[in-house]
């Protein structure tokens, strides 16, 4: 049984629909921090219209990030689908302190592996507002979700520390509008003798793109905004479920329009 989940990420205040929305199955929303611009919004942020456009019973949760209207708080949250599917999911706000912005942490804390935020192994999705970095060590030339507008890696290699022990199916994340993409991470094992980060070719169609539990995690930049150009499309991904209703992997990934 597959099950849509819907993954967006910095919408700065703009209001949007989702393209033929009805078209799609959307179970399940992700909004990973964000919606509004700098802890104030001069109009309502346009959550609504994607519970408008569709029928079916969905649940929206996002990261509190600048006062999102609905919103988790830090830590491990699971959640039982109407269906009886049930999945785990580790959100944090939190980023690398930058510029006085809301929700910071500095370089000596380790927030994602020690103390009452850390995550947990076992989480199936994790959302956090800020992107990973891997370690110069690994030589991960090609990973570029957190490379900013000047061509510099923007992310936190403790946050990646995490993501790797954990080696959660998914890692959806945004606040660096330029590393807007989505990547899938091998993680080594028995079977592969390095860590690889693979480009994950997506067209509007779609794509398939299996994930293992514990072999790859996909790591997802949603970033919608493009600072006043044209939005950058949402992620759509459809989850698939254990016979313990379980959420055991990823099918397939495509991205839909916003407007």
């Amino acid at each position: 049984m597959a099950t849509g989940l819907l993954i967006l990420s910095d919408t700065h205040n703009e209001s949007f629909h989702i393209d033929g929305a009805h078209n799609h199955n959307i179970d399940i929303v992700l909004h990973c921090g964000d919606m509004t611009m700098i802890s104030a919004t001069t109009r309502k942020p346009s959550m609504r219209t994607i519970r408008q456009n569709q029928k079916r019973q969905r649940r929206c949760f996002t990261t509190p990030k600048r006062r999102h209207s609905v919103s988790l708080k830090p830590g491990v949250h699971t959640f039982t689908l109407k269906s009886g599917l049930s999945f785990s999911l580790y959100a944090s706000p939190y980023t690398p302190d930058f510029n006085g912005y809301a929700f910071p942490y500095f370089p000596h804390e380790d927030i994602f592996n020690k103390g009452e935020t850390r995550i947990h192994e076992q989480v199936d999705i994790v959302m956090t507002h800020g992107p990973p970095m891997p370690p110069k060590e690994l030589s991960l030339a090609n990973y570029k979700l957190d490379v900013g507008r000047n061509g510099e890696h923007c992310g936190c290699t403790k946050l990646f520390e995490a993501v790797q022990r954990v080696r959660p199916l998914i890692h959806c994340f945004g606040h660096i509008h330029q590393g807007y993409d989505v990547q899938l991470i091998g993680w080594k094992d028995e079977d592969n003798d390095a860590i690889r980060v693979d480009d994950v070719k997506v067209e509007d169609g779609g794509v398939t793109e299996s994930t293992t539990r514990g072999k790859e995690t996909m790591l997802v930049n949603a970033a919608v905004s493009r600072h006043g150009q044209e939005l950058n499309k949402s992620w759509l991904v459809d989850l698939i479920w254990g016979d313990d209703g379980k959420l055991s992997g990823v099918s397939s990934v495509q991205i839909i329009s916003i407007a």
